[in-house]
């Protein structure tokens, strides 16, 4: 049995799914399926579709519904209503992302009980794999529906606990834009949206030569070794760099905060504890309709483009691989002649294997780059840096 699944329907227009039918080998085929691709459908429309493949198609009708809105199921029961007789499901929904349509609700649908094995094998296995996995549809799943954004850009963010609720917002808001229906890695960084012109900053670090520069990461170790960090403060007087605003730290001194993640600039801000802060971001290269420097104390404008593979150091902008602030940290550190750097809380991740690869290549690359360039550890890591 061969059946022909048809992606996105939702954004394929009426007269091309007929053209469609021209094409298609009758005899070949025996059962027309359509997906649902983006979980954008609504119940409306999924009558209008499965009438008008009637009109040109006697054979068996398929339908594989994604679950963004939660109308997975009520898409599926208004096919079966119009005619389709294939429905696809999975056991507690499970799929990528937002999940599927409910193998044990489509069986009550039906009128087959899913009592007995259906609900044996949903205590036994895929309740753990649910928790595991964590599939099923949220708000956000919501949005990429309704905005037509491919449901893999959210379960990327998703990962890791990498981009906080705002964020991911954010993202959407961004993503609606610029069409997304496709994923591409590379538009998470939406350097196109946010840094635009050509490189440029106000500021350059002119007091950094012969002084220490101490970057403070986020990490557990930061405030597990809180008195190391401080007795070598007091002892070397460095430059003090952290890497955006720290949770909840007792470290004396810290000189400037770091960003350049566009999302994290537009909601730390907005957001900061220390309101004393002197903020170090490429201000000069965010649109204004996006983001105004408002209540902030002290701001210095030093630009950055993130350009894969690419690290060049100017005098008041960079080129960067990444929207890591580590990577813009360290570029400000360098631009005022800074060689000798000492990290403190920069921890490694242990559960995101792709972040960590990220980190170690981005340092890999500098220190390749700035042959000079000495990098150190205060506290535990799980990079390959030297430790103190």
């Amino acid at each position: 049995m061969v059946g022909l699944n048809l992606m996105q329907i939702s954004e394929i227009k009426f007269k091309k799914i007929k053209d469609i039918f021209k094409k298609i080998d009758k005899s070949f085929v025996d059962v027309f399926y359509f997906a649902d691709s983006l979980g954008s459908l609504e119940l409306v429309q999924t009558k209008k579709i499965i009438n008008l493949i009637k009109k040109y198609w006697k054979k068996p009708i398929g339908i594989h519904a994604h679950d963004n809105q939660s109308l997975a199921l009520e898409n599926s029961k208004v096919a079966i209503k119009e005619g389709a007789t294939f429905i696809d499901s999975t056991v507690l929904g499970m799929g990528r992302g937002p999940g599927n349509v409910k193998t044990e609700n489509i069986l009550s649908l039906v009128n087959r009980s899913p009592i007995y094995e259906i609900s044996n094998l949903i205590e036994k296995h895929f309740f753990e794999l649910k928790k595991k996995y964590n599939w099923g549809t949220n708000h956000f799943y919501y949005l990429s529906a309704k905005y037509k954004i491919h449901p893999t850009y959210i379960q990327k963010m998703l990962e890791g606990n990498r981009y906080d609720h705002n964020q991911i917002l954010l993202a959407i808001d961004i993503l609606k834009d610029i069409n997304a229906k496709s994923f591409n890695p590379t538009k998470l960084n939406f350097s196109t949206k946010f840094y635009v012109g050509k490189p440029k900053g106000k500021w350059f670090p002119d007091n950094f030569k012969k002084r220490k520069i101490l970057i403070l990461a986020n990490g557990e170790e930061l405030y597990k070794n809180t008195k190391k960090i401080n007795i070598f403060i007091k002892k070397e007087n460095p430059i003090i760099l952290s890497l955006n605003e720290l949770k909840n730290s007792r470290i004396k001194r810290i000189d400037f905060i770091t960003m350049c993640n566009p999302s994290r600039i537009f909601i730390e801000l907005n957001n900061l504890k220390n309101k004393k802060a002197r903020i170090i971001a490429p201000f000069s290269m965010i649109p204004k309709k996006i983001f105004s420097k408002k209540k902030i104390n002290k701001s210095y404008d030093y630009g950055a483009v993130v350009k894969a593979d690419k690290i060049e150091v100017n005098k008041n902008y960079c080129l960067i691989p990444n929207f890591l602030a580590l990577s813009y940290a360290l570029c400000i550190a360098i631009a005022g002649g800074g060689e000798n750097i000492i990290f403190a809380g920069l921890d490694g991740y242990s559960d995101n294997v792709v972040q960590k690869k990220e980190t170690d290549n981005t340092l890999k690359l500098f220190q390749k780059q700035h042959k000079k360039l000495v990098i150190k550890s205060l506290t535990p890591t799980k990079y390959k840096i030297k430790k103190i």
